[in-house]
């Protein structure tokens, strides 16, 4: 990867961590932060220079339009262009409402809301001088999705983030520009003892603020360097279908609203164990004949796992020709015939798995159809169908998966197949849509269970891609619409103007098998080229 990123408030902590990162990616890197912070950030410079890769520091105050521009001049004028701006600058004031000042809104909003505006402003404007498109990620947080007690300014701010980041994104898109946002929980940063300092002081009034806590679910806060491998991948080319997002990196017990987790108010966190074998090693990918199953089958083995492809017996001649292109590119691939829909097949695959590769530490359940007719018209049939395979399919393969993955004691990755149509209901999808709101609601209450053996449990929410899924609901409505009294149609158009390819998924699910997503879990995560925001 090559290119120039700007990272805001990179003198520690997140800022710092992603600075790096990138580095490491292969960017030139230029770190800004206030000029108070010059010790800091020479620091951060002379450790990506001592690895070897460029780093050039620009001062500059992100609540000072005139400060962002002349930086984002500089940054021009010295390394070249600008192709990546990571606007992470950002401060939290932890109050009650009540207690908090109109100076505290103003300073909190000019910094994380005004100082977001400015960079994403004159970052986009110089990436569209350059005509080659780029990547601009903002800082929003778990309070981003959640209010948060003590934290009403700080939550506003991070609200506003969110729907900047939305509105840019298909603002930006007609110049290849993306726009995403991560939302971390805690971190282990200054600013979260800050914080948790901030709740013990208030607990000790004699009459203190509500405050409403979670439980977390993994056994740790995140670390800097999580956040740090979303913003690498948020900002490789893999990631070219996702804009608008704002993705989660915190594992909550309350998955659906994302409420606080700062539960240590002592400040101690508990370390973090890794699992025995660092990078999982033996993955399975169900429905893999083609398509998208196909795609993360290939890309798992091109990271380096063993992949058991599974399908069904009937597609036998895609599924071996599959098997002959991994082996021959040099990886390791073996064929696994089950109907996902029945338990004692997907049980015994699994058995299989384990007994012919060693293991199993990723369970892909990308096995699904699709039946596109309109609502009257769905037969009692047609949603046994498909609650059979979407539903019934993808329970069985987290179960199975889960069960082994439990007993090896090394915790592992469970990735399902969501969709667009999980989020938003959609005309002449109305049982498939059932289906993969299903499928959210499962993959939240398995991460909520799965989490204490260290198992995380994702699912990706694509939007159109080009298969013959695709093409089949293409086709289908069309033929609809040709009727008399055709069904209302209904169409969320990407505001990136394509559909994702399936290679576009596997980068994804790459992704969330990594160790750089140890902290995400129980999320379904929009890859759909801006067709709907979370």
């Amino acid at each position: 990867m090559s290119g120039v990123a700007l990272i805001t408030g990179a003198s520690r902590g997140i800022g710092r961590a992603i600075a790096i990162r990138l580095a490491k990616d292969g960017f030139r890197v230029a770190i800004n932060d206030l000029i108070s912070a010059k010790n800091e950030l020479e620091a951060v410079a002379k450790e990506i220079t001592t690895n070897g890769s460029d780093a050039e520091m620009f001062f500059a105050d992100v609540s000072v339009e005139d400060d962002v521009e002349r930086m984002v001049d500089a940054v021009v004028r010295l390394m070249g262009g600008l192709d990546v701006m990571v606007s992470n600058a950002g401060i939290c004031i932890t109050k009650p409402f009540l207690e908090t000042t109109k100076q505290d809104f103003e300073s909190l909003f000019g910094i994380n809301v005004e100082g977001t505006f400015f960079c994403y402003k004159y970052a986009a404007m110089q990436m569209i001088r350059q005509g080659r498109g780029g990547r601009i990620i903002g800082a929003a947080s778990v309070a981003s999705k959640q209010g948060l007690s003590m934290l009403s300014a700080y939550s506003a701010s991070k609200f506003a983030v969110r729907g900047l980041t939305q509105s840019a994104a298909i603002e930006l898109a007609k110049y290849n520009i993306t726009v995403n946002a991560y939302a971390p929980g805690a971190v282990d940063t200054n600013l979260l003892k800050e914080l948790r300092e901030a709740f013990v002081h208030d607990s000790q009034k004699e009459k203190p603020s509500s405050v409403r806590t979670m439980t977390r679910l993994l056994d740790r806060d995140s670390v800097p360097e999580d956040i740090a491998g979303l913003v690498s991948y948020l900002a490789s080319k893999e990631a070219a279908m996702i804009t608008g997002a704002c993705i989660s990196v915190a594992a909550l017990t309350d998955i659906s609203k994302l409420t606080c987790l700062l539960t240590s108010f002592e400040g101690q966190n508990i370390p973090f164990a890794p699992t025995k074998a660092p990078m999982p090693e033996i993955a399975i990918v169900t429905g893999a004949s083609r398509g998208i199953g196909r795609a993360i089958a290939v890309r798992l083995a091109k990271d380096g796992y063993h992949v058991a492809v599974n399908d069904l017996p009937s597609s036998k001649d895609e599924l071996e020709k599959l098997q002959d292109e991994i082996t021959s590119s040099g990886g390791t691939a073996l064929t696994f015939y089950a109907d996902v829909s029945v338990e004692e097949q997907v049980e015994k695959m699994v058995t299989d798995v384990v007994q012919a590769l060693g293991g199993l530490d990723v369970m892909v359940a990308n096995a699904g159809i699709c039946i596109t007719k309109p609502f009257l018209k769905t037969t009692k049939e047609d949603l046994d169908h498909i609650l059979s395979v979407n539903i019934k399919g993808t329970f069985f393969s987290y179960k199975h998966a889960a069960i082994q993955m439990i007993k090896q004691g090394r915790g592992g990755r469970i990735i399902g197949a969501a969709s667009i149509a999980s989020k938003q209901g959609m005309s002449m999808l109305g049982a498939y849509s059932s289906t993969k709101f299903a499928i959210r609601g499962m993959t939240q209450s398995a991460a909520i269970e799965l989490a204490q053996h260290n198992i995380r449990v994702n699912a990706y929410a694509p939007g159109g891609v080009t298969t013959d899924l695709l093409k089949g609901v293409y086709d289908a409505v069309a033929t609809e619409q040709k009727q008399e009294n055709s069904a209302s149609v209904s169409t969320l158009a990407p505001v990136i103007n394509r559909d994702s390819a399936p290679e576009e998924i596997a980068g994804l699910v790459s992704y969330l098998v990594s160790k750089d997503a140890a902290m995400i879990t129980g999320q379904s995560v929009s890859i759909n080229g801006g067709s709907f925001f979370d």
